[in-house]
């Protein structure tokens, strides 16, 4: 909150409509700076403000929209392309079916059970020779 010209005895509201008294008032001048040091006193609590829900939802999900935005491109450029499924082997995507109990990122367990409720197929593509190679694999062809 920044303050001018203010006395002891002034009522002060900040943004959130709370009220405060100034109890105290230090005024000094350094090197042409103005600085106003004051000691408030709460009278009165205004409104709150609020999360909203979509504030909460992202601080809540905070990769879920991406991860999601992420496999439906991927799906759709397969599509496009003629194929019934793609491969991602980009991270993190490639490793949430590693272990997928020890799942830990709610976005990617919440966008691979979406994936499922969707009737996709959800699998994990791995194989070790000089270099390990692995991708998460969505398929949606009816075998």
């Amino acid at each position: 909150m920044k303050l001018k010209d203010v006395k002891v005895g002034m009522i002060v509201v900040d943004k959130y409509d709370n009220k405060y008294i100034v109890t105290k008032v230090n005024e000094t001048e350094s090197s042409g700076n103005r600085a106003m040091p004051v000691r408030l006193k709460s009278v009165e609590i205004g409104r709150s403000e609020m999360i909203s829900a979509k504030e909460a939802y992202s601080l809540s999900a905070p990769n879920l929209e991406r991860y999601r935005a992420f496999i439906d491109k991927r799906i759709r450029e397969a599509i496009g392309a003629g194929k019934s499924r793609v491969e991602i082997r980009e991270d993190p995507y490639s490793m949430w079916l590693y272990v997928e109990s020890m799942l830990f990122d709610k976005d990617a367990v919440r966008v691979l059970k979406e994936l499922r409720d969707l009737g996709y197929s959800v699998s994990q593509y791995h194989s070790e020779a000089q270099f390990v190679d692995v991708a998460l694999v969505i398929s949606w062809d009816k075998s």
